[in-house]
């Protein structure tokens, strides 16, 4: 393909209103949109024209909640590890390897990936490497190691990806943390778990002051230090995982009994809580205040990303009878649990809160499962598109360039066989992407290791 082309004859995905317009051209030149109109194409020898009569165009999409740095691991033995999962390529190259995933976001049209967690370094170097041609794939934005009050949750990660969570414990370590994020080439924050309410405000204002947006992911299932309504107050605008607003919604008696385990370290009694808020859910969830954070959510221009793909122990339909009461009780809490999720998510998007697209892990095809999930849980497929192109590229402040068709815009596109409206799964019908411009090949990591 050349510098210049002309997608001629295609439908394009309005992000404001929503729809498919009319057959139209779209004008492409160095990567940039520079056009779109319903003229009469010429075809000269110096532009390459496509004639996309009766598919359809969206914006690149963007994977909101991934974690890609085992790409740019440098231990032999991780690395070993890692390529172990794929007998069937016995002789793969850790290159091919990483390339072969990599394109495979792509064929899926991923174009941009916001990594929510892992090693600075790595990620700065995984981001090098695709700059500079090393090996093909989307554009990454990411946080660099999740933050927390110590002792870190996820530790263990540390082992074998040093830098992966860090701890925070006063606001000297929010300013090195903070420098260390601007210098490693980050694009946003990542707060997890626990945190001093001092420092979590401290840290919250001076990622500010750099305009690096922060999302927070609460961590436990209902035991949360720093609350979304707290958080909002101190001015999160992006919450990881459905989870995140279960204790905000529970009614007040409910409410008053749960503040009580916060800090407790009575792991039985905090499980026997839960276990009660799931079994007598209608009792305990508060709709009104559902409902209340949702509007809250919409005035204070708040997104949420549920990762239903990492819920597949809740979705599970059970053919057979539980063989023990033990199985028979974890399956009853699984299904109630999953019920209130989904009431999340289905209030959320009745009120058109802006929920983004996200799976959890590193898997390039997770992304349109969660499309998939999303739907089944209420979501309609025109805000499931918004929430993987137009609405993740405003939470990172670069919607002047990503997010949306028009003119100036980067030519971040993927060009669609069937209507993605009429059932979200027609996503996967993927003709072609253009990455900055450039005509990418689908499916050329067939022979390569994907999921």
């Amino acid at each position: 393909m050349t510098d210049r082309l002309i997608l001629k004859n295609v439908r394009i995905f309005d992000v404001n209103q929503s729809v498919f317009n009319d057959e139209q051209n779209v004008r492409i030149e160095k990567g940039i949109i520079t056009g779109i109109d319903r003229f009469p194409v010429d075809e000269p020898s110096s532009e390459h024209v496509v004639d996309c009569q009766g598919k359809y165009v969206i914006p690149g999409l963007w994977e909101c909640h991934a974690h890609i740095s085992e790409y740019a691991a440098e231990d032999p033995e991780y690395r070993n590890r890692i390529l172990s999962y794929y007998p069937q390529y016995p002789d793969i190259s850790w290159d091919t390897y990483v390339q072969g995933r990599l394109q495979a976001f792509l064929d899926h049209g991923i174009t941009h990936i916001r990594d929510v967690g892992g090693p600075l370094n790595s990620l700065s170097t995984l981001k090098q490497l695709i700059e500079n041609g090393k090996y093909s794939g989307p554009e990454i934005c990411y946080a660099g190691p999740m933050l927390e009050k110590p002792p870190l949750y996820w530790q263990s990660k540390n082992t074998r990806q040093p830098g992966y969570t860090e701890p925070v414990e006063t606001k000297k370590d929010v300013d090195i943390i903070i420098e260390r994020l601007i210098n490693g080439g980050a694009s946003l924050v990542k707060t997890f778990n626990k945190f001093d309410r001092e420092f979590f405000e401290y840290l919250v204002s001076t990622a500010g002051e750099y305009q690096l947006p922060v999302t927070h992911d609460p961590g436990e299932a209902l035991y949360h230090q720093i609350p979304m309504d707290y958080a909002m107050q101190q001015g999160i605008r992006c919450f990881e995982h459905a989870k995140a607003a279960l204790p905000v919604i529970l009614k007040t008696e409910w409410a008053r009994e749960h503040d009580n385990f916060i800090q407790s370290a009575d792991s039985e009694k905090r499980r026997e809580f839960f276990e009660k808020v799931l079994i007598h859910q209608e009792e305990a969830i508060a709709r009104d205040r559902l409902d209340m954070l949702c509007r809250t959510m919409i005035d204070q221009n708040v997104c949420y990303c549920p990762t239903l793909w990492t819920l597949s122990s809740l979705r599970m339909e059970y053919k057979n009878e539980a063989p023990n009461e033990r199985e028979a009780r974890r399956r009853k809490l699984n299904e109630a649990y999953g019920r209130i999720l989904r009431l999340i998510v289905e209030t959320m998007a009745s009120h058109a809160v802006k929920i983004l697209v996200g799976h959890d892990s590193c898997s390039p095809g997770g992304n349109v499962e969660e499309m998939e999930f999303l739907e089944q849980w209420g979501v309609a497929p025109s805000e499931i598109i918004k929430g993987t192109t137009c609405y993740p590229a405003q939470w990172l402040g670069v919607n002047d360039r990503y997010g949306e068709i028009r003119e100036s815009m980067a030519a971040d596109l993927v060009i669609l066989d069937q209507n993605p409206l009429l059932k979200i799964s027609n996503i996967r019908t993927v003709h072609a992407v253009l990455h900055r411009g450039k005509w990418m090949p689908v499916n050329q990591g067939d022979n390569l290791p994907k999921e």
